[in-house]
């Protein structure tokens, strides 16, 4: 995997969240994979989608600035600025964020295994 392929697929992981496409998305995420939100909260692969099938999660607005990548061998990073609207159990999070995702080759293809929202303040 290049580090412009894995790019790519953050960028995708971004537009099939901002589209609702939880299929898709679920089947980017490694079935333990952990995601720490810019409010401090994290979640399992399980509870975040929850969550979205029950309305009570959301990304809009998203615009993707500055993303880079390192691969080495079958582990990826990707970090990125940008700009969203995350909407968490009824707390709204906007503004400038900063993302880290982690992504691991399985036998089912790169998945994330870990993936992390800052907020610039």
């Amino acid at each position: 995997m290049s580090e412009s392929q894995l790019i790519g697929l953050s960028h995708e992981k971004f537009q099939q969240w901002e589209q609702s496409n939880l299929d898709s998305i679920a089947g980017m995420f490694d079935e333990r994979a952990i995601v720490f939100w810019a409010n401090g909260k994290s979640q399992t692969k399980i509870e975040m989608f929850k969550l979205y099938r029950e309305g009570k999660m959301s990304i809009k607005n998203l615009r993707l600035e500055h993303t880079f990548a390192r691969v080495y061998g079958n582990t990826g990073v990707v970090h990125g600025e940008g700009e969203a609207l995350i909407t968490l159990e009824g707390e709204e999070l906007s503004g400038d964020l900063r993302f880290l995702d982690v992504w691991v080759e399985r036998e089912n293809g790169w998945k994330i295994v870990s993936s992390h929202f800052n907020q610039v303040v």
